[in-house]
């Protein structure tokens, strides 16, 4: 069974909402789960990823622009169960814009949209 998953997206700005991505997990709902904070956040800033897997994995972090265009891959390798977070560098945004960021591990895949101006 698949279950539609909804990504949180956090803002340090209460009066900012946004509408929800989704992924498909086949995992119960929770799992994998992706909070993106510094979110929209301005171009000189890191970026910090925080989310949960099930059990010990290796966790693929990529970022591409909406044109599909990759602009940074990691893997993170062996990370424990449980919440995890992870830094992105404020280097690694040349400009500002919209970005996709995917989170693959065995509990599912996960994507936000990160906004940096």
């Amino acid at each position: 069974m698949a279950y539609i998953e909804s990504v949180i997206v956090q803002s340090y700005d209460p009066a900012i909402n946004f509408d929800p991505i989704s992924s498909i997990n086949n995992k119960r709902p929770d799992n994998n789960r992706l909070v993106i904070y510094n979110n929209p956040g301005k171009l000189s800033e890191e970026v910090i990823l925080s989310f949960a897997i099930d059990q010990p994995d290796d966790v693929e972090v990529s970022v591409y622009t909406l044109q599909g265009q990759l602009i940074d891959k990691e893997i993170l390798s062996n990370r424990s169960s449980g919440e995890q977070t992870h830094t992105i560098a404020a280097n690694m945004f040349q400009s500002t814009g919209n970005y996709l960021v995917v989170l693959k591990s065995k509990s599912g895949i996960s994507t936000g949209r990160l906004i940096r101006y």
